[in-house]
């Protein structure tokens, strides 16, 4: 969904489409801002090169909320998954 300003625009734009929506489930790997060590799974240095390799932009989580924000959405909860730096992000209109 990223670079940033389409993502920006297709979250506005959820909200106009649908504007009965009360909620919105998305889910997605994020960026984990960590210093590589000997502890980062091997899903995450897989994930991170393979998508830094094509040139394909990762957000972090604080990315992701600052989008949130400024799209007029309002992140009430977060479900961790199995996948390393992956969550499902509950959202609600602002």
């Amino acid at each position: 969904m990223w670079p940033r300003d389409k993502c920006l625009q297709l979250m506005q734009n959820l909200r106009k489409v649908f504007p009965n929506l009360k909620r919105f489930l998305l889910c997605d790997t994020y960026r984990s801002d960590i210093i590589p060590s000997d502890n980062i799974p091997v899903f995450t240095l897989g994930f991170e090169t393979v998508h830094a390799v094509v040139g394909q932009y990762v957000p972090s989580l604080s990315e992701w909320m600052d989008l949130f924000a400024e799209s007029g959405w309002k992140c009430v909860g977060q479900n961790e998954v199995e996948a390393p730096f992956s969550t499902i992000f509950d959202l609600r209109p602002n």
